[in-house]
């Protein structure tokens, strides 16, 4: 059956069709508390604190979630350091009052492709300070964190490991004579890429050997002697028995120093090496004092 419709009934349903329609906004997180966060770090490269300006990068994990298959929350929200505050590029909320969530910080922030491989390379030039700096990593986690108006703290942890080099004037120089006559320090045989896991913080390098200049960090004096002091962060690692690890470069001439064991840079420890430099009649000596390793952890506690 064909049905018709008159004009008069046509207009009144064109008519309906077109009256104004209400439409009401939901806000999703309308009651829900933002997530904030503070954290600690007992040293740093060059201060006892983050500096202002420094960005760190945040995944939240609510309780039952896994963040390495990126069942996220938050996923690496980008914070920085203002004043005394941390503010994130967008705010963040709790899923609700109830569920307790697992916190990862990390820094420096990055593009994260894969949780479980993050890409990090310290510097190979390491001369100066700000080469130096954008060698340091930091990561630390936070867990079973219940729904809070305070402040979340994460104390965040250094993953790469400081080597000291320190270079004694020995026989026929003086320290004047020697700081003035080094014209470069090298350490060789090391990786400087790296993978890390941002759930547990774990490291693996993954590059071909290569060599870092370290810092030149003018002097320290020891039990009443001066050394000429050099700083480097590098992937921790292990470098192997008969490798050379140290060039020096004093009065154009090449000085090595090569292990005579299986070496291992730890995560989260200062590694101190002492550099005996001798001038006898043929040149320059290099004599090596050996390895020493901190006792305590290096900037604070590693996982």
């Amino acid at each position: 059956m064909k049905k018709l419709f008159t004009l008069g009934a046509l207009a009144l349903i064109l008519s309906s069709c077109l009256e104004p329609v209400t439409i009401t906004t939901v806000n999703p997180n309308e009651g829900k508390m933002a997530i904030n966060i503070a954290t600690n770090l007992e040293t740093r490269v060059t201060d006892t604190a983050y500096e202002q300006g420094d960005r760190i990068g945040l995944f939240v994990v609510n309780e039952g979630e896994n963040l390495s298959t990126w069942e996220s929350h938050v996923t690496n929200m980008c914070f920085t350091l203002e004043g005394e505050k941390w503010t994130p590029d967008q705010p963040i909320y709790w899923k609700d009052k109830h569920t307790r969530a697992h916190f990862y910080a990390y820094y420096p922030y990055a593009s994260v492709n894969n949780v479980n491989y993050h890409n990090f390379a310290v510097q190979q030039n390491q001369r100066d300070m700000n080469g130096y700096k954008a060698s340091e990593f930091l990561w630390g986690k936070s867990e079973y964190q219940s729904p809070t108006d305070n402040a979340i703290g994460i104390t965040t942890n250094h993953k790469m490991s400081l080597v000291r080099l320190a270079l004694k004037a020995g026989k026929g120089f003086t320290f004047e004579q020697l700081r003035d006559a080094i014209q470069e320090v090298e350490i060789n045989n090391v990786c400087c890429e790296c993978t890390i896991n941002l759930e547990n913080g774990e490291i693996q390098d993954r590059s071909n050997s290569t060599t870092i200049y370290p810092c030149l960090n003018s002097s320290e004096t020891n039990n009443g002697e001066q050394s000429v002091v050099y700083y480097a962060l590098t992937v921790p690692q292990t470098v192997s028995n008969g490798s050379r690890i140290i060039t020096i470069r004093i009065a154009d001439d090449e000085y090595v120093v090569n292990l005579n064991r299986d070496y291992t840079f730890k995560a989260g420890k200062r590694h101190k090496l002492t550099i005996n430099v001798d001038k006898i009649n043929n040149g320059v000596n290099v004599g090596v004092g050996g390895w020493e390793e901190d006792d305590d952890e290096f900037w604070g506690d590693a996982e």
